[in-house]
């Protein structure tokens, strides 16, 4: 019972962290992007990232997933590449966005409709499928490859693909 207290505890510190981070944004006047993924651990962080990273004087983006799964190291690694610091990011559920308005929300892959029928209030919902990396790495690129050259691929496409789309959003 003390273990589930403190995971309560560790989702609800997590959770507050990042409606401060969504309130101090929109009182400075940032434009809000929320990214949705099935788990938040790849595709959403990577796309949270990116805008953060090269768009931050503009748009403050969030992520949430709808099966929240925690973030790979490897992931962590291979963002530090490109000058992403994602250390310490957690998974988020979406719910802990229910009360927040965001100007854009951005749906990463095919699954979020499905299972997460209702996200965050937003002006404007766009789709942006990416492939699974973990999916694509079982099918492609096998076992004794590991994941580092899938997800260089992933965050490679979706910061071209997101660079493009955000300089004119």
């Amino acid at each position: 019972m003390i273990v589930l207290e403190k995971e309560k505890e560790k989702v609800i510190a997590a959770s507050d962290t990042e409606l401060d981070r969504y309130r101090t944004a929109k009182g400075s006047g940032l434009r809000t992007v929320f990214f949705v993924s099935t788990g938040n651990s790849i595709r959403s962080q990577i796309a949270e990232g990116l805008v953060n990273h090269i768009f931050g004087e503009k748009w403050a983006a969030f992520s949430a997933g709808a099966i929240p799964i925690p973030v790979p190291d490897t992931l962590t690694k291979v963002m530090i590449e490109d000058g992403i610091d994602l250390r310490g990011r957690k998974e988020k559920h979406v719910a802990t966005f229910r009360d927040c308005e965001f100007d854009l929300a951005i749906v990463l892959c095919s699954d979020v409709d499905r299972i997460c029928p209702v996200l965050p209030v937003c002006d404007h919902k766009e789709y942006m499928i990416f492939e699974d990396p973990l999916s694509s790495f079982m099918m492609y690129e096998g076992f004794c490859l590991g994941f580092t050259k899938a997800f260089r691929r992933l965050r490679d496409d979706m910061k071209e693909a997101l660079t493009a789309y955000m300089q004119n959003a």
